[in-house]
Formats: structure tokens, sequence, C-alpha cells
């Protein structure tokens, strides 16, 4: 997990060539699955070579007879070996493998009907998903059948001279080691001058002792047998899980080379300037979007960058934020964390994070909430993008409230906008942060962040952001073109540019006027919108309808003298003499 998520090696991973996109399946699963075998290995290790080391020295100290009979438990355990090994090997990398990578694609397309549930059922999706899923099944029942069946002589052989022989299974009795306890006998009493076991002149003494013997010497060399198998066993169970290994020793270089250090924005030495010099952006994969890119924002300025899907907009700012390598130019940026963006450049994107947590975490995001944010506080906060009702929720305060879930998508946006607020960057990537919000809450954004001395670089589409900022960068997606496949255009300034930083702007304050100032500039445009109503519709001859509180009267009795009205109707004007009166 610490090189998982040390810098943006949890990107990374994922990105390019070689990509590992199911790095969580390896982590969660592959490795516990490899620990266990290995740690099973160790005790099973120590066990079978403890009892073949104590059996053995037993039959050494027997006598003549009994080392033999060591020797031959060891010569038939190198048999076994050797046959099993090297005479009918199994290529566990080509039989496991397969069975890993179907079942981690089975989870992976299961997961993610979870996760998109409610939009797959809103479109009827779940048979079309049934069928990717049994598909996927399929595929690995097909795997594991291959898996049993590229192993079924070895297990066969393993089974009759092994398994069988100890599990007093019916091949027991066919196996070689039942015709060694009457050889055995034989063989022991010959050796120490007894007359033949079946003599019946042989004392009931003599014969205890013949047959003792025989079950000392052939419970040794079982013994012996079974701690060989027991290694044997402990292997085979790390061998099956070849594929698992392989998979993790993947991970684990990838995640080294991610670790590499890359070429990174360089920190400028003005901390108020983003500057691009000749870039030239590049996706993990090699594939091309823009070529000499050059263009830069100081703080006070803000960019809005533009072009069709694909053109390389958020590449852009990935190649910012040090997500993506950058191949060609130099880029300079105030930040000197390379490793993504946030700190002096936050990055707002169109579906924004929420972690697991409580709603005061969700505002902090990535810190922690201080301990002075109190439940006031954080209403107040929420107030300011029309989120104040989060806050009566039962589960605002649960810390196991899934917020990706909890909340539509225009909600998570306006708490990724109250995110910013509250940070308070110098500079503010807007990846089409408000596609999902009112355009009240789009200017409230836009307003408060000059009000907050947060210089803004918008990624959109639509030219009503113009306003907003002083220049345009659009990217054309054809960079073989000679522009490079980009093209920058100033505009008359939106705001005049804050040359002078204030660190103790009082934020409350702030955003409060402004609120403020907004509510009583509404109310004057309804007014003003109402008496040209009334200017409009004496033109035409008809009275409005009285405003509220007003007395009853005349305005009353024109309004019901009018043509075409009836008792008690309201007075409307025609729509053609409307138009004209427009």
């Amino acid at each position: 997990h610490d090189a998982y998520f040390r810098g943006s090696c949890y990107y990374s991973v994922a990105q390019g060539g070689g990509a590992v996109t199911d790095a969580d399946i390896r982590i969660t699963q592959d490795i516990p699955k490899i620990a266990t075998s290995v740690a099973t290995l160790v005790v099973m290790l120590a066990n079978g070579l403890l009892d073949m080391g104590i059996f053995t020295v037993f039959l050494a100290r027997s006598g003549r007879t009994a080392r033999t009979l060591g020797i031959v438990a060891q010569l038939y355990v190198l048999a076994v070996y050797a046959v099993s090994y090297y005479g009918i090997p199994v290529d566990y990398a080509r039989i496991t493998g397969p069975v890993v990578a179907a079942t981690s694609k089975l989870q992976q397309d299961l997961n993610r009907a979870e996760v998109h549930a409610s939009t797959i059922c809103a479109l009827q999706g779940g048979r079309a998903e049934g069928m990717t899923v049994r598909a996927r099944l399929q595929e690995a029942l097909r795997a594991k059948l291959s898996f049993f069946s590229g192993q079924r002589l070895n297990d066969a052989f393993r089974y009759f001279f092994t398994t069988s022989t100890f599990d007093r299974t019916p091949l027991f009795w066919c196996s070689f080691l039942y015709f060694t306890s009457s050889w055995l006998q034989m063989f022991v009493r010959r050796r120490a001058g007894a007359r033949p076991l079946l003599d019946r002149q042989v004392a009931s003494a003599d014969f205890a002792r013949g047959w003792g013997l025989v079950i000392r010497y052939h419970g040794s060399m079982v013994n012996i047998w079974l701690g060989a198998v027991t290694i044997a066993h402990a292997f085979q169970a790390v061998m099956l899980n070849y594929a698992s290994i392989d998979r993790v020793q993947a991970l684990f270089a990838r995640l080294a080379t991610s670790a590499q250090p890359r070429a990174a924005p360089l920190q400028s030495a003005d901390a108020g300037l983003i500057k691009f010099d000749g870039v030239e952006v590049r996706t993990p994969t090699g594939v091309e979007l823009v070529r000499g890119l050059s263009f830069s924002v100081r703080w006070g300025e803000s960019l809005l960058l533009t072009g069709h899907n694909g053109a390389g907009k958020s590449s852009v700012m990935r190649c910012l934020g040090g997500l993506w390598p950058v191949c060609a130019g130099r880029i300079w940026s105030p930040s000197a964390d390379s490793s993504g963006l946030r700190g002096v450049v936050h990055y707002l994107p169109q579906r924004p994070y929420n972690a697991v947590g409580t709603l005061a975490e969700q505002l902090c995001y990535p810190d922690p909430p201080p301990p002075a944010l109190s439940d006031e506080e954080l209403r107040r906060w929420l107030d300011y993008v029309d989120l104040g009702y989060l806050a009566d929720r039962r589960e605002a305060m649960s810390p196991e409230t899934d917020w990706q879930q909890a909340l539509s998508l225009g909600e998570q946006q306006r708490l990724g906008i109250l995110r910013l607020f509250y940070h308070r960057p110098k500079f503010a990537v807007l990846d089409e942060c408000t596609s999902a919000v009112t355009g009240e809450i789009e200017r409230r954004l836009y307003d408060i962040c000059h009000l907050l001395q947060i210089s803004c670089i918008s990624i959109a589409h639509r030219p009503a952001l113009k306003k907003y900022h002083h220049q345009s960068l659009v990217l054309s997606g054809r960079p073989e073109h000679a522009d490079g496949g980009f093209s920058i255009v100033r505009w008359p300034e939106a705001h005049p540019p804050f040359r002078t930083a204030c660190a103790e702007l009082p934020v409350h304050e702030v955003i409060g006027d402004y609120l403020d100032g907004r509510q009583i500039r509404r109310q004057r445009r309804g007014e003003a919108a109402d008496r040209l109503f009334a200017r409009r519709a004496q033109l035409v001859g008809i009275t409005p309808p009285p405003s509220p509180g007003s007395s009853p009267g005349g305005e009353h009795k024109s309004a019901a003298s009018a043509p075409g009205l009836g008792h008690g109707a309201r007075a409307r004007p025609p729509l053609r003499h409307l138009l004209a009166a427009l």
C-alpha cells in the first residue's frame, strides 16, 4: 500500500503501455493468497523435514537392516519427486494464468454493474449486462477446465503413489506400499537369522518380536514418506498461485517504474505564473495531441481553454499537474508539488471526487476538518452554494456515508465549488465543473473567485464564459498543422486583474456581502420589470393588475370594462399589441 500510494503511482500504473487495470484485485486478493501459501509452506516444510530427520535417525541407529530400509525410503521419495516434476511436469504458469485473468475480468464486470446500477436500470440494460457477465463466466469455466486437464496425469500419479496410500482409500490395497509389509517382515526375519514366520515351531514371543520390528521399521518408512509428501503438497500449493505471483511481480515492477523521477513542471521563480514553453503534449500511449504549446497565465488573469472532444484540453492540465510526462518543452508551475493539481493550483473536475465520511470531511478534503469547524460554521459554508439543507440530513455526521451515491451530479458540483472557496488557492483549473448547475451558481463561482483573488483556467465549450476570462486557448486537435494545433485569442478584460495579494482576506464577509448585493440587485430588477410591464400595458390601453396591498377601485373597474373580459377575469393584453409595444 505504501508503494501504491507513493506520489501518483496509483494513477500512473493504469496509464500507457503495460498498464495494470486491476491493481485493486491484485492487492486485495492475489497478495493474501500468496502470503497464505508461503506461510503454509514454511510451516509444512519445517514439519516435513523434522519428521524425515527424526525417523531417518531412528532407522540409522537401529542396525544395518534399518539403515537399508531408510535408504530405500529416501530413494522412493526421490523417485516419486523425479517422475512428478521431471517425467510428467506441469506448466503452472500456462494453466493458472488464464484462470486468474478470467476470474479478475469477471469480478471487474460485476463491480462495474454494481457501481452503475442506477444507470443500467434506467436504460433497462440488465439483459445486456447479464449476457456480458455470462460470457465472462463461461470464459472462466473454460479456463478452470483447462487448468484441471493440464495436470490430470501428474495428479493421478501423485494420488496413486502418495495420497491414496496414506489416506487408506481403496487404491491403497493396490499400491506398492501394501506389498512391502509382507516382504519387509520376511526380509527382517531372514536378516536376523530367524526361521520362517509361518513355521509352526516358532514361539509366540519370537513371532511378536518379529512383527514388532516390522511395524516399527514400516512405520518409520511411512513417516519418512509422509514428511516428503507434506513438503510436496506445500510446494504444490505455492505453484498453484504461480499466476498470482507473476501478476504481483508485474504490479511491483510497474510501481517501481512509476516511482522513478521524471521530468516535472519547474517551480517558477514567480509564485504567480503558469507558463508552457514549446510543450509537446502526448498521451501515455504516445498519441500526439498538441505540438509546441506556448502560453502563460499570470495570477490575476484568467484563461478559457476550448476545443472539440479529444483535442487535448484535459491533457494539458494533466501535464501541468505532472500526471503525464512531458516529452518536449518546459512547464513553469507556481507549486513545488509536482504530483498533482493541489495547493497553489486547485483542480475541479466535471465530476468531483467525494470520499466516504462526514459532510465536513467533504468540504475540507483532502485535509482533515479543523476542530474549529462547528455545525453552524459548516451550515454557513453550505449556504453559499444553496446546500444548507444537507446539514439537516441524518447521514451528514456519519463517517460511513458515501457521498458519491448520496448526492446528484449538480449537488456534487456545487460541493466541489464550495471546496474551492474553502481552500482558496491562487489558481483554479475548472474542467467543465458547471455542466450540471444553474447559471446563477456559475456566475456566483466566477464572481466569488475574482473577489477571493483566485485566477481561473476554465475548460469548457460554451462561448458564454468568455465574459469571465481575459484570453482563450483554442485547441484544434491537429498537431501536424503549422500552428501545432492551437491558437491564442485575447479579449478585453472582464475583470481588472488583481495585482496585490491579500492573505488576510475575510472570506465570509466577502462572500456574504456579494450574496447580499446579488439579492438586492435581483429585487431591484424585479421592481424595474414590474414598472416596465406597467408602462407597456398602458401603451396598449390596458391597466395592469393591482399590486399587492393596493385598494380595490378604479383599477379593477377599468380592468373589468376592458373589451373581451368577463367578470372577475384578469386583464391580459392581446399578443399582437404586446409585440407591437416591445
